[in-house]
C-alpha cells in the first residue's frame, strides 16, 4: 500500500519504555519519519526501528505526550515535545494504519477523503471510531485499540433511520445465518453530517438491492415477475439460495447460471455423485457483482452484461460440499469439510442440512471478502512463503472468513478430463469420510497444482 500519503518528519524528545532497551529508558532526542508504506522511530542510543503502520498496536495521547506501542509491546515509546507536529503525527499514524489494515482486508478507500471520526454504540460497545465507506459496506475502526472492528456488509443493512435533531443515524442489521440477531448500530453526535452519513448508508443498502435485481433480471428475464422478485431479494452480494428458497425461480436461475456446457456437466456429475437412495443432494446458487462502484455519496451499480460472478454448491457424501465458480478462472472443483471429522458418522448430505447450509454461507462470505481470489484458500503454508504471496499472507491473517475456508478446505480437482476428475472425486469422498483428524491432508490434493486465473497478487505492505 502506497497511496498518496506524503512523507512526514517530526523531532521531539522521547524514551524507549521496553524492558532491556538499548536506550535504557533514558529520555533523549527522538525522530519520527512517516513514509507512504512504513515509518521509522530513531531514538537516542538505539538503532532506528522501521515498522509497518499495522505494527502500531497503540497510538495514545495524554497531556501532550504520545505513547506509541509496536508489536503488542515489543517496542514502547513515550514521545513528547513534538510541539505543533503532535496532532499531525497522531492523525497521520492513525490514518495510515487504518488504510493499511483495511488494505489487508481488500478494502480500498480513496485518499481524496480522510477517514472521519464518529461516535458509535452497539450493544455494550461504544466509543469513537474512524469510519470507512467502501464498495461492499462500511467499516468502523475504534480509536481504542482494545475494541473490535465493526464490519458491516451493505447486504446486511436492513433499515437506516436518522434523527437530525439529535444528530444520530441508527442502522438495523439483518440476522446472519447461524448467529443471533445483530443489535442495532448507532452513529451519534454527527451534527450537520447526519444527512451525509444517512445518504451513504442508504446508498450502500439500495446499491446491493439494485445490483441483485439487475443481475437477476439480466439472467432470467423470462421468469415470472414474482420469481424474479424473490430471487432478487435472496441472491444479494453472494448470499447463497437453495431450491426450496428460490421456489419456482430455481429452474430459471439454475439454467441461466449453468449455460456453459462444461460447468453444467460437472454440476450434473456432482448431483449424481451426491444422490443417495434416489434422494438428490442439497444444492445452492449464488450471484454477486464483480465490483460495485462508489461515487461520492451515491453508489452506482456495476452489474452490466457479464459483469457479475456466479457459483454453485452441491452436498456430497463423505462430509463434503463441492463448490465451483462458474464465471471465471480455470475449471476446478473445490471440496470443503462440512462438520469436524470426529463428529461425522457417515450421514448423507441431506441429513447434515443445517451445518451444510452454514458451510455454504461461510464459504460464500469468504469469496466476497477475498474479492473472488481462490488461491488464498488452497495454497499450502509452504507455498505462501513465496514473496509473490505477501499480500495473501496479510489477508489470511486479517480475514476470519478466509481462515475458516482454509480450515475446511479438503482439496481441489482440476477438470482435465472426466475420468481423472471422477476418480479424484471418489478418492476425496472416501478419504474425507473415513479420516477422523481435521488436520489430515488428502493425498490426492497434491496433484492439483494448477493455479486459477486470479489476477495480480504481488503487493507488499
Amino acid at each position: 500500500m502506497t497511496g498518496d500519503a506524503a512523507p512526514i518528519a517530526a523531532q521531539g524528545m522521547g524514551r524507549d519504555l521496553a524492558a532491556g532497551s538499548v536506550a535504557g529508558g533514558a529520555a533523549g532526542p527522538l525522530r519520527l519519519e512517516l513514509r507512504p508504506a512504513d515509518f521509522t522511530v530513531a531514538a537516542a542510543g538505539a538503532a532506528p526501528i522501521v515498522a509497518n503502520y499495522r505494527d502500531a498496536t497503540t497510538i495514545a495521547v495524554d497531556q501532550g505526550k504520545l505513547l506509541l506501542v509496536l508489536g503488542g509491546g515489543a517496542a514502547r515509546f513515550l514521545v513528547e515535545q513534538l510541539g505543533d507536529r503532535l496532532g499531525l503525527v497522531v492523525s497521520e499514524l492513525r490514518e495510515r494504519r487504518a488504510r493499511q489494515m483495511l488494505h489487508d482486508r481488500f478494502i480500498e478507500v480513496p485518499y481524496r477523503e480522510r477517514l472521519e471520526l464518529v461516535e458509535f454504540e452497539q450493544s455494550d460497545e461504544h466509543g469513537v471510531a474512524q469510519i470507512a465507506y467502501h464498495e461492499w459496506g462500511v467499516a468502523l475502526l475504534p480509536i481504542d485499540e482494545r475494541q473490535p472492528w465493526l464490519l458491516v456488509r451493505r447486504a446486511d443493512i436492513a433499515t437506516v433511520a436518522a434523527d437530525p435533531a439529535k444528530g444520530t443515524v441508527t442502522i438495523r442489521l439483518t440476522p446472519r445465518p447461524g448467529t443471533n440477531p445483530q443489535p442495532a448500530l448507532q452513529l451519534s453526535a454527527l451534527g450537520d453530517r447526519t444527512e451525509h452519513h444517512r445518504q451513504q448508508l442508504v446508498a450502500l443498502r439500495d446499491g446491493a438491492a439494485s445490483d441483485a435485481a439487475t443481475i437477476v433480471t439480466q439472467l432470467v428475464p423470462d421468469a415470472p415477475f414474482q420469481a424474479r422478485q424473490r430471487a432478487s431479494s435472496l441472491l444479494v452480494d453472494g448470499s447463497p439460495a437453495s431450491g426450496s428458497e428460490l421456489a419456482e425461480g430455481w429452474p430459471f436461475v439454475e439454467r441461466a447460471v449453468l449455460v456453459d456446457p462444461t460447468f453444467a456437466a460437472s454440476y450434473q456429475a456432482l448431483i449424481a455423485r451426491g444422490t443417495v437412495d434416489g434422494q438428490a443432494p442439497p444444492a445452492w446458487l449464488a450471484l454477486a457483482p464483480r465490483q460495485p462502484i462508489v461515487a461520492g455519496a451515491q453508489l452506482q451499480t456495476n452489474a452490466g452484461e457479464g459483469d457479475y460472478m456466479s457459483w454453485f454448491f452441491v452436498g456430497l457424501p463423505g462430509n463434503l460440499v463441492a463448490f465451483e465458480l462458474v464465471s471465471a478462472g480455470s475449471h476446478a472443483t473445490y471440496l470443503f469439510r462440512i462438520v469436524p471429522r470426529a463428529d461425522f458418522q457417515g450421514q448423507p448430505p441431506g441429513a447434515l442440512i443445517a451445518p451444510l447450509a452454514q458451510a455454504v454461507y461461510d464459504i460464500s462470505e469468504c469469496l466476497i471478502d477475498a474479492r473472488f481470489l481462490r488461491e488464498m484458500i488452497y495454497l499450502t503454508d509452504a507455498a505462501l512463503a513465496d514473496p509473490h504471496y505477501t499480500r495473501y499472507r496479510f489477508a489470511i491473517a486479517a480475514l476470519p472468513s478466509l481462515q475458516m475456508a482454509r480450515s475446511r478446505f479438503v482439496g481441489r480437482l482440476i477438470h482435465r478430463d472426466d475420468a481423472s476428475w471422477s476418480a479424484a472425486l471418489d478418492d476425496a469422498v472416501k478419504f474425507n469420510g473415513t479420516s477422523r483428524a481435521d488436520l489430515a491432508v488428502w493425498p490426492g490434493g497434491a496433484a492439483a497444482t494448477d493455479t486459477d486465473d486470479d489476477g495480480p497478487t504481488q503487493e507488499g505492505g
